[in-house]
């Protein structure tokens, strides 16, 4: 038996090597498509730590495809262009088209309402009456859900094969939070349901669906939406930061993001994409479906000016000189990207086994529409007067943000302050570098560093909003926002303070007066316990019910009833004169913890965020 499997790994070894000798050979007949561009993808993967590529090209009826690096940091193999590689929400792109294809069939359409298809999903929507989640919504990443769940991206408890409902099991991951259509919000929650209404619709496994209506249609061979674990000889394998190897793992949210493909079957996916003609005999898609492919609809920044935005299967957006219809994606080990520019006549799409935090990835963008010799957009030039319109100054938090547990650090520390100077705009954020806006007019401003309209300011229900299609942001009250910061302030030196005033009569326990400070100071200290074995377990149990997590939540439950303690004890013995600073101090840190409870934030349940 061993010397079988020996002998299939070598003959598999041996296709790869020829198969990619031919890539090679074939890429020296296109050098005016690929010229030079090994050098420089060689010097990208280096300046950013990245272990390998897969890459293709479209030009015209002509497709390169190309790969660079490593498939393996341990065992060195040479990265081929028929290696597989996970892609993360690429995957969307795939799956979204499986959709239309349904809808082309009349078994679904755009307007269908989830709830209609899954009965049995309780979805949590205030406005279901006037306005419920509909394909379009999920499709288009407009439905109102949260993004994704902590419990459902960090765990271990997960099966390829698990139904796709038991990632609903806590009712509150279904709480709608933005009306329906509205607005752009990211959500892996969205698509996880698109994979069950084509489960609904059809009777069968999304996976096997489109594997049999659009994988082997379009002659995707080595692409599967099914799992596919490390014995895959061809499947490149994952790595982070320091070359770090990352096993293949399912996910709870697979239709989101569990999809491997190849260089070669991702050119035919993106000829697809460009093709106008497709398959008119079957009518594959029908053409008014292709009309909205990556063309934003409903939302409300549409509606005030804006075209950037999400359509049904991809994303417009400026970026580096052109416009492009595109989709990201990044998945345990792998980032991944795709872009097509239909008026050119021209695509790309890489793939990386590296997730690297610090790496710069929009140089790999950068590097294919220059390759591709795309021609730039045309630059809209500002035309508006430049009027000073004092309300729309001021401080924007995300509406809604992505995770509604983050929601208070989102508005700490993802804001923006919005300013302007004769007729001009400036966003600040502690995040970013500062961006300079435009005027257009009607509300329409241009990023300098794109050449079309990114942003639009408008009112709505009384309330001033920010947009650039992709995130949206509401203006609060520069008091409202201050009272936060405040909160953030007072509660972390107060936190200073009881853990320096604590320790110093932990020390002195037999000497010391008013020794009730010890018992905050022990609920601080005993926070070492959850993060020593939060060290210790593997990042994917984060979201799990684990010893490191259920340590965690009793320490932070247990917060508010030692200071609260504290403080009736100090009462009870000294005078206000002599325990006021004490007294203060704790009074200051609960209040932090009440602002935090009140959003959510404690305590703090990792299995429920």
């Amino acid at each position: 038996m061993k010397n079988i499997i020996t002998t299939l790994q070598l003959l598999i070894t041996l296709c790869v090597v020829v198969t990619s000798s031919l890539s090679s050979v074939y890429a020296a007949s296109n050098n005016d498509v690929v010229s030079g561009i090994d050098q420089k993808l060689e010097q990208v993967l280096a300046e950013q730590q990245l272990d390998g590529i897969i890459w293709t090209m479209v030009d015209g009826g002509r497709n390169v495809t190309g790969a660079r690096g490593v498939s393996d940091a341990q065992s060195k193999n040479a990265m081929t262009d028929l290696h597989k590689m996970y892609v993360g929400s690429v995957t969307k792109a795939v799956l979204a088209v499986g959709v239309l294809r349904l809808i082309t069939e009349q078994k679904l359409s755009l307007d269908t309402s989830v709830s209609q298809v899954l009965p049995g999903i309780e979805i949590n929507n205030p406005w279901s009456k006037t306005h419920p989640i509909t394909v379009r919504h999920l499709l288009t990443h407009t439905s109102g859900l949260d993004d994704i769940r902590m419990h459902q991206l960090l765990t271990t408890q997960t099966d390829p094969n698990m139904p796709l409902e038991l990632a609903f099991r806590d009712s509150s991951t279904l709480d709608v939070r933005n009306q329906p259509g509205r607005r752009f919000s990211y959500s892996n929650i969205g698509f996880t349901l698109l994979g069950m209404v084509i489960e609904k619709v059809t009777a069968v496994r999304y996976e096997d669906y489109l594997l049999n209506h659009i994988l082997r249609p379009l002659e995707m061979h080595q692409s599967s939406f099914h799992f596919v674990a490390e014995n895959d000889l061809l499947l490149a394998m994952g790595h982070y930061e320091n070359q770090v190897k990352q096993t293949p793992v399912s996910t709870v949210l697979r239709p989101a993001g569990q999809f491997v493909t190849t260089a070669p079957d991702m050119a035919k996916f993106l000829q697809f994409l460009m093709t106008q003609d497709h398959d008119t005999k079957s009518n594959f898609i029908a053409p008014q479906l292709l009309d909205l492919m990556s063309t934003p609809q409903g939302t409300e920044s549409v509606k005030h000016g804006l075209k950037i935005g999400q359509g049904l299967v991809l994303s417009g957006r400026d970026r580096h000189d052109v416009l492009g219809a595109c989709r990201p994606g990044s998945a345990y080990g792998y980032n991944a990207y795709l872009c097509i520019f239909p008026e050119q006549n021209k695509a790309y799409f890489w793939a990386v086994n590296t997730d690297n935090e610090s790496a710069n990835l929009d140089k790999l963008n950068q590097l294919f529409i220059e390759q591709l010799d795309l021609e730039p957009a045309e630059l809209v030039e500002p035309n508006a007067p430049a009027i000073q319109t004092p309300e729309i100054e001021g401080v924007y938090v995300l509406a809604p943000n992505k995770m509604v547990h983050f929601a208070l650090p989102d508005l700490l520390f993802h804001s923006v302050y919005l300013s302007q100077n004769e007729g001009q705009l400036t966003i600040q954020s502690l995040q970013t570098k500062d961006r300079v806006l435009l005027p257009i007019g009607d509300g329409i401003y241009r990023d300098i560093t794109r050449r079309t309209p990114s942003h639009a300011i408008y009112e709505a229900r009384g309330k001033q909003y920010l947009t650039d299609g992709f995130k949206t942001y509401s203006k609060i009250s520069i008091v409202e926002f201050t009272f936060y910061w405040i909160s953030l302030s007072i509660g972390l030196l107060s936190f200073v303070y009881l853990m320096a005033v604590g320790l110093y009569k932990l020390i002195r326990l037999k000497t010391s007066q008013n020794r009730v400070l010890v018992l905050p100071v022990i609920n601080f200290i005993a926070f070492a316990v959850p993060i020593y074995l939060l060290g210790q377990q593997h990042y994917l149990q984060l979201g799990d019910k684990t010893l490191a997590s259920l340590s965690l939540f009793v320490c932070s439950a247990l917060l508010p009833l030692s200071v609260l303690t504290a403080a009736v004890l100090l009462i009870r013995q000294r005078t206000f004169k002599e325990i006021k600073y004490h007294l203060i101090a704790l009074v200051m840190f609960f209040q932090w913890y009440c602002v935090m409870f009140y959003w959510d934030f404690m305590p703090i349940a990792l299995w429920k965020i």
